[in-house]
């Protein structure tokens, strides 16, 4: 988790920016990790249903 400084504010002649570099490279990992999630829920489903794993549950 990230706190950002609220006592004062971000002195722009001394800008934290590996701050913000940190905080954007989290956000876009966030989004491209998780682009390819709907297709492997789909095939966590066809694999469920194909092996007929609720009647065994």
């Amino acid at each position: 988790m990230i706190v950002l400084p609220t006592e004062k504010r971000f002195d722009w002649k001394h800008a934290p920016v590996m701050l913000f570099s940190i905080a954007i490279i989290n956000i876009l990992v966030f989004f491209l990790y998780q682009s390819a999630d709907q297709s492997k829920y789909i095939n966590a489903l066809e694999s469920y249903e194909h092996n007929n794993l609720l009647r065994t549950e």
